[in-house]
């Protein structure tokens, strides 16, 4: 009874498994880029300011290039989306304890309730449906293995 104390046991409970870890890197790693992003859009914001000295023109703007100045904002914009959106994948994909596309699309099945209207989707199925698609995954097969047939004899031939 002494081997066992409630803190042993919610200690071994809340250690890191390896994918769990690797659920936690990635989200640090997409939360320091898009940090990093933002911090980038800062500075060229303020670098773009125009700040008139004393003697300046203040009636005329400062010269620029449309051109380039479009292509700085299409891709600090495109840094900070792209950044942001991979900080809430990896951030969902961490608290639903996701690890791959498949475990995403099983877990969104059972929340939103895909497999029972696959199930019923399943039953309404005619037969001719059913053996029009047994004769393309067979004629799929087929293909597949006469393509790796292929790449197996140009082996042997090199």
């Amino acid at each position: 009874m002494a081997d066992s104390t409630p803190t042993q046991s919610a200690a071994s409970t809340s250690r890191l498994t390896p994918e769990r870890k690797r659920q936690v890197r990635n989200f640090l790693l997409a939360t320091t880029v898009a940090y990093m992003s933002t911090l980038v859009a800062k500075r060229a914001a303020l670098a773009k300011r125009h700040v008139p000295t004393l003697f300046s023109h203040n009636h005329t703007p400062p010269p620029f290039n449309r051109y380039q100045d479009a292509i700085h904002a299409v891709t600090i914009s495109s840094l900070l989306s792209c950044s942001v959106f991979a900080m809430g994948v990896t951030g969902t994909a961490l608290v639903m304890d996701i690890n791959s596309p498949q475990e995403f699309n099983d877990k969104m099945k059972l929340w939103l309730g895909g497999s029972q209207r696959e199930s019923e989707r399943a039953k309404n199925i005619d037969p001719e449906t059913v053996k029009l698609e047994g004769e393309i995954e067979q004629l799929l097969a087929q293909g597949l293995a006469a393509f790796d047939g292929d790449k197996k004899e140009e082996k042997e031939k090199k």
